[in-house]
């Protein structure tokens, strides 16, 4: 899926899209969308990744923190943690997780 079809699939989803970018034996890239009020409910990574937000705002939230991010806030996901991410604004994140 490209990014323009991700962005047409969000404009009649109630959920966030991700869409993998690129995939390799070493990182795997998504780009996820969000309307503003959007969740991506409880979740958690297997290993290390890096969410970038490129435009609005989201709030990433866990057992210990929660965590409010503009565009381009970064925060470092350690795998393991269940988390979850709303959407404050419409936003389009960045996720690079690694290998």
């Amino acid at each position: 899926m490209t990014l323009k079809d991700a962005l047409l699939k969000l404009e009649k989803s109630t959920h966030p899209v991700a869409t993998i970018l690129a995939n390799d034996e070493h990182l795997k890239v998504y780009s996820i969308l969000f309307k503003s009020g959007m969740i991506m409910t409880d979740h958690k990574t297997s290993s290390n990744a890096i969410l970038y937000v490129l435009s609005g705002v989201v709030v990433y939230s866990d057992s210990e923190a929660t965590i409010e991010l503009n565009y381009f806030d970064e925060f470092h996901i350690k795998p393991g943690i269940v988390h979850s991410i709303t959407a404050k604004a419409d936003a389009s994140c960045l996720l690079i997780q690694s290998r």
